[in-house]
């Protein structure tokens, strides 16, 4: 296969979320083991399938898969949510998931700017300015993209095992 054939971007379909629900496992599965509070539930897939599912009926949110000669490459869910109070814009983007195929002979970077354009293109048109993501701590590759579009740093999350 080439790397020159067609990437092609469509709405998420239910029938993708059980291929797209194993790429979101192997994704949290290496996270798991650099970050001791990540830990997966034995129908972890099932719960994320449940949760893509709703996401799928809300208005506020949206979902693409990239595609390449009719195999899906992954997918980026995003939801319209309020930012914090007392700041501007009253509305953000935020990107809920990203998947994709980590065994995929295809550039890895493509396929997210990819999908990316897409979802940023459709918050534009519904007039969101703003948008934000989570990237795990232990992820210097991921975070390196993220900055490379300008995104930048505001906050870290901590957690606490009671």
């Amino acid at each position: 296969m080439s790397d020159k054939t067609t990437l092609s971007m469509r709405y998420v379909q239910a029938t993708d979320l059980t291929l797209l629900s194993e790429y979101w496992y192997d994704y949290l599965a290496l996270q798991s083991q650099k970050q001791p509070a990540i830990s997966l539930m034995p129908d972890a897939q099932q719960h994320w399938v449940q949760h893509i599912q709703t996401l799928l009926t809300d208005n506020k949110s949206t979902g693409f898969v990239a595609e390449r000669e009719g195999e899906c490459l992954g997918a980026i869910f995003g939801q319209i949510v309020p930012n914090s109070p007392g700041l501007f814009p009253v509305y953000i983007g935020h990107i809920d998931t990203l998947v994709i195929d980590m065994h995929s002979p295809y550039k890895r970077r493509n396929i997210v700017t990819a999908l990316l354009d897409a979802l940023k293109a459709e918050w534009i048109a519904t007039g969101i300015t703003l948008m934000q993501i989570r990237v795990p701590v232990y992820a210097p590759v991921e975070q390196s993209f993220w900055r490379g579009l300008g995104a930048s740093h505001t906050q870290d999350t901590f957690w606490i095992t009671l």
